[in-house]
């Protein structure tokens, strides 16, 4: 009868090792693609907030300058602001998943503010801040902007 030799066994130990290694490899990569698809849909949503906000600042820019601080209240769902707000951002088909919106008043940091007109340079100050709650998040996304509309 052959005895069995120092070195029985010892390829299927490597290939058990290579197997380990192969698995972890592959682990791996599926954590970084679970990563790069949860910054792709962050990137987005702040994306689109931007292209939101954006839109609001070109229609308070060709508004009426007299009736801007009536029109653009983020206290009121009846107005330019609110129609905005309503129909776009938390539009149900196109809007942002939980989407919100509120002019910020840069003296106290408090929301629920309107344009704010300086005397000293004659021109509004618009702090705009648009929140959404992506699904599955537990915290809100925000994106912020802060912008002088000169009415001349």
């Amino acid at each position: 009868m052959k005895r069995p030799s120092a070195a029985s066994g010892f390829v299927l130990l490597e290939a058990l090792i290579g197997i380990l290694i192969f698995s972890l490899g592959i682990l791996g990569i599926v954590g970084f693609q679970a990563a790069a698809t949860k910054l792709t849909s962050e990137s987005r949503y702040r994306t689109e907030a931007a292209l939101y906000a954006d839109e609001l600042i070109a229609d308070m820019r060709v508004s009426n300058s007299a009736t801007l601080t009536t029109d653009y209240d983020s206290n009121s769902t009846t107005d330019a602001f609110g129609a905005w707000r309503i129909n776009r951002l938390q539009a149900a088909a196109k809007g942002l998943p939980g989407g919100n919106a509120t002019l910020i008043d840069p003296a106290t940091g408090l929301g629920n503010a309107a344009p704010i007109f300086d005397a000293t340079t004659q021109t509004y100050l618009v702090d705009l801040s648009v929140t959404w709650q992506a699904p599955g998040e537990t915290t809100p996304g925000s994106y912020n902007t802060v912008v002088t509309i000169d009415p001349n």
